[in-house]
């Protein structure tokens, strides 16, 4: 009798145990639902055939003014990153306005097929690194056609972190781009150079940028100071202590982001 009690009991707790479980998989594939509802993943062909994946997270109905269309700001992530380095900021960015899109770099998390080819950043050469500008190009080109009005076109930021910092820095230039952020840029780094957009001999580039370095950060530090001191048009420095860098400057130095925020504001 003791032993029919005892295997009864297992039973159920094995039955209670399942039940338990399916429904914890159940909240946590709601939560997942929920919290993904409102990102969408995209995705486009560039010229040369690589499938660049991005992420795109609306901006907040209750930060715009009636009748407003969000901005847009395009997260560029730093070497070796992918999307996910800007969550902590998206949701900020949301809230104040802006719709984002987030990259996963050539070479970088999905963003690796050419084609049949599979590359990774750890031994892309230069010559595919300095496609990054013209990739999220062919992405802006393919991108607003197919949203002619969903978005403040006169508002469209880049924000990018090291060698995203670079490519953003490189895409001042371009038409459809109203100003950038560049978090910890380097002069040369894989063959993108921003300076040849932000400190031209002739058809100098005027657009906001923002420069963002930790001090003891040497090489993006003393690019930064050379950048600002020779770029022509309206520009913001911040400079903080420490050696963090790129996007790790937002998460982990006091007041980074907020600062980034509050220049985004001043539009």
């Amino acid at each position: 009798m003791k032993t029919v009690l005892i295997k009864a009991a297992a039973v159920g707790l094995v039955i209670f145990g399942a039940a338990f479980l399916l429904k914890s998989v159940g909240v946590a594939q709601m939560a997942a639902k929920a919290s993904s509802g409102d990102v969408d993943h995209l995705t486009i062909q560039t010229e040369d055939g690589l499938t660049l994946h991005a992420w795109k997270s609306e901006a907040d109905p209750d930060s715009l003014a009636s009748g407003a269309r969000p901005g847009l700001a395009l997260l560029l992530p730093m070497m070796s990153m992918t999307h996910e380095s800007y969550e902590p900021i998206i949701r900020r960015l949301n809230e104040i306005g802006y719709t984002t899109v987030a990259f996963d770099l050539r070479g970088h998390g999905q963003s690796i097929h050419v084609g049949n080819k599979k590359i990774s950043f750890a031994d892309m050469d230069e010559r595919e690194f300095v496609k990054m500008p013209a990739d999220i190009d062919q992405f802006f080109a393919q991108f607003a056609p197919t949203h002619p009005d969903d978005y403040n076109y006169d508002d469209v930021v880049i924000i990018g972190a090291s060698i995203g910092a670079n490519t953003a820095g490189l895409l001042l230039g371009r038409d459809w781009v109203t100003r950038a952020a560049l978090l910890s840029p380097g002069r040369d780094y894989r063959g993108l150079t921003p300076e040849t957009t932000l400190t031209p001999e002739t058809n100098p580039v005027e657009k906001p940028v923002y420069i963002a370095v930790a001090t003891d950060d040497t090489y993006a530090a003393e690019s930064s100071q050379w950048l600002f001191d020779h770029y022509r048009g309206p520009k913001m420095l911040k400079r903080y202590p420490g050696q963090q860098h790129g996007t790790d400057m937002l998460l982990h130095i006091e007041g980074a982001d907020h600062e980034l925020l509050d220049w985004l504001r001043s539009k």
